[in-house]
């Protein structure tokens, strides 16, 4: 079963930055719309129940036909990220200027969904110590992390 946040949201009436929450688990849905949602997932899947919820998230992801999340391979080292020849001096340059661009940021760019406006982003980039820049960005419940590298004035 495969169901967008957006769709949930539409079905429940509630703001899909909620429903992301909710997946996210940085919140849990309320008792009523817990109830709400339990609803609209029987439809879907017959059978479905509120004491489904006290399942594990394996039981869960069995109970909807979910699959596993393949195994987290982490490289260790900035070239195992990328197969590209100018790794090193990338590497290289990012550890002489990398603190140039740590600190807070914030970017301006269009707003996806309201033509003609702009929506800003917030973010954060520090030095990690194994060579590459963490980095965070993000605006209400949506956030991108990971790592970044200073390539020419980039």
């Amino acid at each position: 079963m495969t169901l967008s946040n957006g769709r949930v949201a539409a079905e429940l009436a509630v703001d899909k930055s909620l429903v992301e929450r909710w997946v996210a688990g940085t919140v849990h849905p309320s008792a009523h719309n817990l109830g709400r949602l339990t609803e609209f997932l029987a439809r879907r899947v017959p059978g479905v129940t509120l004491l489904d919820w006290d399942r594990s998230v394996e039981a869960l992801r069995d109970r909807f036909g979910g699959s596993g999340l393949p195994p987290q391979v982490t490289p260790t080292a900035v070239a195992d990220w990328l197969a590209h020849p100018k790794v090193a001096e990338v590497a290289a340059a990012t550890a002489i200027d990398g603190m140039k661009v740590t600190g807070f940021w914030r970017t301006t760019r269009a707003a996806p969904d309201m033509p003609g406006r702009f929506c800003h982003d917030y973010g954060m980039i520090a030095p990690r110590s194994d060579g590459p820049l963490y980095c965070e960005i993000g605006v209400f419940s949506s956030r991108l992390s990971g790592w970044g590298m200073i390539a020419g004035d980039q």
